[in-house]
């Protein structure tokens, strides 16, 4: 089964970019930026920046746990979470 891929748009103003998250009860996706040391929110629907929330740098992997309904961020370097 082949699966056809298109990019629908992008999202600029990043640094260093490791990991996306998709929440879409909200209607909102995180990405981490390691290179600016923040999660940046934007709109699932017209991938517009909404917000950023302040991280470590190096902010890699992400994963977005439903129970909680919390964003987790994986920085390597500090060996931490935001």
């Amino acid at each position: 089964m082949r699966i056809a891929a298109a990019v629908v748009g992008t999202i600029g103003g990043l640094q260093q970019c490791h990991g996306i998250a998709l929440v879409e009860e909200l209607g909102k996706g995180f990405i981490s930026d390691g290179g600016a040391a923040k999660t940046v929110v934007f709109d699932m629907s017209s991938l517009k920046v909404t917000g950023e929330v302040k991280g470590e740098k190096d902010a890699d992997s992400i994963i977005y746990d439903p129970v909680s309904k919390h964003v987790f961020v994986f920085n390597g370097d500090r060996k931490s979470a935001t």
